[in-house]
């Protein structure tokens, strides 16, 4: 199912779209004949130049017929009478040969990418046991932090300085391109600090397997991600837990009796999740963050395309099934950045961003 078509039908917008897709066609057709065009021209060369071989073997064999046996005259007349093919096919996987070299040079880029941090099992530290609640609170510190997506690019975040008490829950505003989001990656190690430390139990991230990090951290991003196959698979990739489990979870989203109604556990979901409204599949996608019982939960842009009412469910919902991680004492460090002032109202702390620096901090009641 294409993507879209439905918000192109409600806006009337078919002839555009029709006449956009007969252009790009024109200009995609117009270069195949090109190349169909070069194609011809050069097979009626090759076989120009096999008529003339041959012409020439045959004018040879007459002059020297009395010094060529039959055998050898046969032999080249043969082998000329296949040259026109043997060219032809020379030709032609040269030309392929030059365009998988191009897909060969495109996949030797990525080789050159300079890879993330390592995991665990390549050889990167493990965290102590019971980390990141132990031996200390699982505070999230930043200190002096200085970020850039790439070293030839300037920093999209300056020197910040903050601290997350574990277990509180903590709203992200500022105007776009403030680094609301860039400041979420550097949390995943997604992109590096170029100068500072960021501490999640009071052990550096960067020391350790990014494995072990992010399976501390859930995310529900602002587009919801939802695979073909069924609710069970999209809850839990993994299949590391029971039944009951992911029926829990769907119940503490509130969509337990929609499941139950589309056949539970086995229900299909399309590709994106195109048979699921926008709300449930942020409910979804919530449901598959609780499961994983991470130490943080981290909602970036979370409700910017669902209507007020469900907002309020996941922000309901939240306030339900955040409060404990399920069956441990320890409370999940909520991170929230939102585009409505009422979804962070209640946050414990605010950090407002301006151009990659903080600005502002502490309680939204004694912020300005």
């Amino acid at each position: 199912m294409l993507r879209g078509l439905t918000t192109v039908r409600a806006y009337g917008a078919e002839d555009r779209f029709q006449r956009a897709f007969v252009r790009h066609q024109n200009t995609n057709t117009s270069w195949y004949f090109c190349f169909l065009a070069c194609s011809r021209w050069v097979g009626f060369r090759m076989d120009i130049l096999s008529w003339v071989t041959l012409i020439a073997v045959a004018a040879g064999a007459m002059l020297l017929r009395s010094t060529l046996s039959l055998s050898l005259l046969g032999v080249a007349l043969t082998n000329t009478l296949d040259l026109s093919a043997i060219m032809q096919w020379t030709v032609r996987q040269s030309a392929e040969v030059e365009n998988n070299m191009t897909a060969t040079e495109r996949l030797l880029e990525y080789t050159k990418i300079e890879a993330e941090g390592r995991t665990c099992a390549e050889g990167a530290a493990k965290p102590p046991p019971g980390w990141p609640h132990s031996p200390r609170a699982a505070d999230i510190e930043y200190e002096d932090l200085t970020a850039t997506y790439s070293p030839e690019l300037p920093p999209v975040l300056h020197g910040l300085t903050f601290t997350i008490p574990a277990g509180t829950s903590c709203g992200i505003v500022g105007r776009t391109g403030s680094g609301k989001s860039s400041l979420m990656l550097t949390l995943f190690r997604l992109i590096d600090n170029s100068s500072g430390t960021i501490r999640l139990g009071g052990i550096d991230i960067s020391t350790i397997g990014v494995d072990a990090l992010r399976r501390q951290i859930a995310i529900i991003p602002q587009d919801p991600v939802l695979f073909s196959g069924s609710l069970r698979s999209n809850l839990d990739p993994g299949e590391s837990h029971a039944d009951e489990a992911l029926w829990e979870a769907l119940r503490a989203v509130q969509l337990g009796p929609e499941a139950e109604s589309l056949g539970g556990l086995d229900a299909a979901i399309t590709e994106g999740g195109e048979n699921w409204s926008a709300g449930q599949r942020q409910l979804l996608c919530l449901a598959r963050s609780l499961l994983r019982d991470a130490a943080i939960l981290a909602l970036d842009e979370a409700t910017a395309n669902v209507d007020r009412g469900t907002d309020a469910a996941i922000q309901r919902t939240l306030r339900d099934c955040v409060a404990a991680r399920g069956s441990s004492q320890h409370r999940r460090t909520l991170l929230i950045i939102a585009h409505r002032i009422d979804t962070i109202l209640d946050c414990d702390q605010l950090l407002v961003l301006s151009r990659g620096r903080l600005v502002e901090s502490g309680p939204p009641s004694e912020l300005r």
